[in-house]
């Protein structure tokens, strides 16, 4: 379980080293948390998790299709020993990702390397981050769901709904999706 949070731990240090650089302006300065309007913005990323779900599905579904089609991807993909792992944990667990993962990756990829390299850059690092899970069809889905929460953030510019998006998302997927497709592939966890 810790290897799961190194990633988060390097990050938060990289913010904490940066905040103290830069002359440790106010937090919610520094990663565009604004506070007015919280109703709205917290709602705005239920919208966007559930919305940007069910669409990264879509997107995911067409591709797998297509790339089954190609002959590119094989008959019955087997999920990554890192997601089997993830399903068998106890909900307390899984609660922590998703806690960490929403807070501390947003603050990085949105709240601080979007401002500085733009959505696409942020979106594909973000990307390349997750690539541990050890499914490049994955890696699709983090994209899109990335992008989507990226661009929330462009046209907010405020890391809350990107925050609460980032959560549902995870949420969705650690409690019940990976869950279900285990139920139903019979696998473990």
């Amino acid at each position: 379980m810790p290897r799961l949070f190194a990633l988060h731990a390097i990050l938060i240090v990289f913010l904490f080293v940066w905040w103290l650089l830069s002359g440790r302006p106010r937090l919610g300065e520094y990663l565009n948390i604004k506070s007015e309007r919280a109703g709205e913005a917290i709602m705005t990323g239920f919208a966007v998790g559930f919305g940007g779900w069910l669409f990264t599905l879509a997107v995911a579904l067409v591709i797998g299709l297509l790339l089954a089609a190609a002959g590119l991807i094989p008959k019955n993909p087997q999920p990554s020993p890192m997601i089997g792992y993830m399903a068998a944990l106890p909900l307390w667990k899984k609660a922590t990702i998703v806690l960490s993962a929403m807070t501390v990756e947003e603050a990085f990829f949105r709240g601080w390397l979007q401002k500085r390299v733009g959505l696409l850059a942020s979106t594909t690092l973000f990307a390349i981050a997750h690539s541990g899970l050890g499914q490049p069809l994955l890696l699709i889905g983090v994209f899109v769901i990335s992008l989507i929460i990226g661009f929330t953030f462009y046209r907010t510019k405020n890391l809350i709904p990107g925050i609460v998006a980032h959560g549902v998302f995870d949420a969705i997927q650690l409690f019940v999706i990976i869950p279900v497709l285990f139920k139903m592939l019979g696998l473990g966890g």
